[in-house]
């Protein structure tokens, strides 16, 4: 009987639409249970997880940092209360990996996927998948293709014998690899310095925003083990749709994401670069 069979998956309301539809579409092939964390003031607090997390959950899926705000979630104490309960654990790692440092096998994660084309700087279509060895050894895949075979090289009508490694669920040709693997090269060259950078650079953002009237900061950033890279804020009563349009006009590189902005420094980005963009903002509101 599959694992899902009869049990819940566990997933939370600031999700991803990308890690909430492949769930919802397995928990219909399988007989499992959608149940979804409502988050408080944009955190998950864990003694929500606490409550959430039961012996008939079987898999808890969530982002390490979230796409809209930039939370970030203690991966370590999560997946330990999973594993408590039984649990398997997925994490969405897109928001963390390349920015942040991420610590899979100590954390003792069982799923980490993540694109390669945000903070990793890979090309459209590339990305990384990590299982767990005792996890990898558990459990086979449900679908296959030939890269997932222990000699696909072979390329013969023979008996299907899952790869070792992760490659086992490989479900398609590996598009642009080479340039993928250079910048993992890269980002591994400098990620220690790169964390520290981030931050700094986004607690200089939102102190200048703060200093702008009629700013509110989404991103929970009360504690440091809550901050990510990724800072969104909002202008009381404004339009932020013609304010991402001035910004654009004027070569600043924000993302709109609904009736918020979205602001994401990478380790390149500089604090004069960030005194642009908040002059910029400081111009356009002067004039609404």
């Amino acid at each position: 009987e599959h694992v899902l069979r009869g049990k819940e998956i566990l997933l939370n309301d600031m999700e991803f639409s990308n890690n909430s539809f492949v769930w919802q579409q397995l928990a219909k092939k399988f007989g499992a249970k959608i149940r979804t964390i409502s988050n408080v003031e944009g955190r998950i607090p864990f003694e929500l997880w606490e409550r959430s997390i039961t012996d008939n959950t079987a898999l808890v899926s969530f982002s390490s940092v979230q796409f809209h705000s930039g939370y970030k979630e203690n991966v370590a104490e999560v997946t330990k209360l999973a594993h408590d309960h039984g649990s398997l654990v997925v994490v969405d790692a897109i928001q963390h990996l390349g920015a942040l440092r991420f610590e899979a096998e100590r954390w003792e994660v069982d799923f980490v996927s993540a694109g390669g084309y945000k903070w990793l700087l890979g090309p459209l279509g590339t990305g990384l998948f990590y299982v767990d060895q005792e996890v990898l050894e558990t459990y086979e895949p449900l679908l296959v293709h030939f890269l997932a075979h222990e000699n696909f090289p072979e390329m013969k009508h023979t008996e299907f014998k899952p790869a070792k490694d992760a490659m086992r669920y490989q479900m398609g040709l590996i598009p642009q690899i080479g340039a993928f693997a250079s910048s993992l090269e890269f980002v591994h060259s400098y990620q220690g310095r790169a964390e520290n950078h981030i931050l700094r650079l986004t607690d200089y953002l939102v102190e200048k925003l703060n200093e702008i009237g009629g700013i509110f900061i989404v991103s929970p950033r009360r504690f440091e083990s809550e901050k990510s890279g990724i800072v969104t804020f909002g202008l009381k009563g404004k339009d932020m749709a013609l304010l991402h349009k001035h910004l654009k006009n004027h070569s600043v590189n924000v993302a709109l994401r609904g009736t918020e902005l979205r602001v994401s420094p990478h380790f390149y980005n500089t604090n004069e670069e960030v005194d642009r963009l908040v002059e910029e903002v400081i111009i356009w509101h002067k004039h609404q």
